[in-house]
């Protein structure tokens, strides 16, 4: 858990290239991680898809409450995914009141990302809002997706029988 006072008063800057805050335990799923009220500034750009980092890397995640968050100037604000190996997903999580600006990827969902859900959250500045590599059944609801120069919501072409967004609600 991290728990900030609120997105103005507590502030963390990141100045690498890699993840600024990585939730992955090796192996096995993590379970209920909660970040909450803070502003997490990188010196990435939205106009290039690597070497300005990610702001939040969550690798086989589930059940996550992720609250009042301001991410910003990441190549990636944030990126699901899940690379521990079957039956491991990245899945159940949930944003709320987030904004993901001035990133390339606001947020990306990759390999089995499923059942996540955005409420009241903003993608602005973006290069991509949000970008769906693989994944099915998130939920878009009430978010606010502005001045995305390429897309707002992303949907690459896939292998095809590929379940990718497969019940995806935006």
């Amino acid at each position: 858990t991290i728990l900030g006072e609120n997105r103005q008063k507590t502030v963390l800057s990141y100045t690498g290239t890699g993840n600024a805050i990585s939730v992955i335990t090796p192996v096995v799923q993590s379970y209920h991680r909660r970040l909450e009220n803070f502003t997490l500034r990188g010196t990435g750009s939205a106009t290039t898809s690597s070497g300005g980092g990610t702001g939040l890397h969550l690798d086989s995640v589930s059940a996550g409450m992720f609250l009042n968050l301001y991410i910003a100037q990441f190549s990636q604000a944030v990126w699901m995914r899940s690379t521990v190996g079957p039956p491991q997903q990245c899945l159940y999580n949930t944003f709320i009141d987030c904004t993901f600006s001035d990133s390339y990827y606001g947020v990306r969902l990759d390999d089995v990302s499923n059942e996540n859900r955005f409420i009241a959250c903003r993608v602005n500045g973006a290069t991509r809002g949000f970008h769906f590599v693989s994944g099915n059944s998130n939920i878009i609801e009430s978010c606010a997706i502005e001045n995305c120069s390429e897309r707002g919501v992303s949907i690459p072409d896939t292998t095809p029988g590929s379940n990718l967004t497969r019940g995806t609600v935006l």
